[in-house]
């Protein structure tokens, strides 16, 4: 499979598993963990200097590594552990049960998953660009369409919005991310075992070494 089938595969599938909890992570919290719309409001303040601190990180250890598809698994994983977790909180540590502790984990797995997955979305950037710097044929457009077309298809309000008599509000969308960023992820990786490429091609530099 060439890299650019699998970075448009990657791209559906990535948006396609954010659609489920992205939007709605804020009215989980108020659905679920906090009674006050102010803390939600504190914790999406605080959030995007997060971001500014560990986007840059994130994309400059898999520079300096030129590790890209392992940065990328690793913040995809941790992007699906964090968010996963917000399920624990329901059933490990109710808010009526223990409001001091249950805010708390919330604000941390949110700004773990949210921070993992800049990184993700900046490292896909990357690679896309260097595959259409390999190939000029290839353009960034058709290769990041397919994540719009997952966005849009999957979209998870429907299923959100359906009343489950065993499953609570909010949690088909989540478990919907769930089952398609594990399906990501094994296409990542999967592809990565299968190529046996060295890291440097897949995430390096396409033009170093090269004479003017």
């Amino acid at each position: 499979m060439r890299m650019e089938t699998v970075l448009k595969v990657h791209y559906y599938l990535w948006f396609s598993s954010l659609v489920g909890i992205l939007p709605y992570v804020t009215v989980f919290g108020k659905e679920y963990i906090v009674d006050s719309a102010t803390q939600i409001g504190l914790l999406y303040s605080i959030l995007p200097f997060v971001s500014l601190v560990v986007k840059p990180l994130g994309c400059a250890l898999a520079d300096r590594l030129n590790a890209h598809r392992r940065v990328l698994l690793c913040c995809m994983s941790t992007t699906l552990a964090s968010n996963s977790l917000l399920l624990m909180i329901l059933f490990m540590c109710p808010p009526q049960t223990c409001p001091d502790l249950t805010f708390p984990l919330y604000c941390g797995l949110v700004l773990l998953a949210n921070s993992a997955m800049g990184v993700s979305m900046s490292v896909t950037d990357s690679l896309a660009i260097r595959e259409v710097t390999r190939n000029p044929g290839s353009t960034f457009a058709s290769i990041g369409l397919w994540g719009t077309l997952g966005w849009g298809i999957l979209a998870a309000g429907v299923i959100n919005d359906k009343s489950f008599a065993a499953v609570p509000y909010l949690i088909p969308g989540l478990i919907m991310f769930m089952i398609v960023i594990i399906m990501d992820i094994i296409v990542v990786w999967f592809e990565r075992e299968k190529d046996q490429e060295p890291e440097g091609d897949l995430g390096g530099d396409p033009v170093a070494g090269q004479q003017p």
